[in-house]
């Protein structure tokens, strides 16, 4: 595989990963606006984890069965539209559906690309 389509394939899986973990530093600014307590809002995080632990168990092994370039691309569109239904949330339920959303295909994508790159990779 060249190197620049590892570059790739290695850039594409930590950006798509680091959407799991974005809102961890921006909590405080959370809660303010969304009207989670102190305590509460750590729901933020445990909504996009459970998002993840989803995607392990009904959206990973979905690889095996489709086409891998065309759900890497799935993933892609619907990972851009939930990041978006996140920054445009203005209910605490719809930023928890959005940071659900974002952790079950962040994770997947990632997931994903390890393995559609294992498959282009020579043995």
């Amino acid at each position: 595989m060249p190197r620049a389509m590892v570059l790739l394939f290695a850039m594409a899986c930590g950006v798509s990963v680091a959407n799991v973990y974005y809102a961890q530093p921006l909590l405080d600014a959370l809660a303010a606006e969304f009207g989670f307590s102190q305590a509460a809002v750590g729901v933020v995080v445990t909504a996009t984890q459970l998002g993840s632990a989803l995607a392990l168990v009904l959206v990973v092994p979905l690889g095996d069965l489709l086409d891998r370039r065309r759900l890497t691309l799935a993933q892609l569109l619907l990972l851009f539209a939930a990041l978006v239904a996140v920054g445009l949330a203005s209910s605490p339920a719809w930023l928890l559906i959005g940071m659900l959303a974002v952790g079950m295909l962040g994770t997947a994508m990632t997931q994903g690309l390890i393995s559609y790159a294992a498959a282009l990779a020579a043995p």
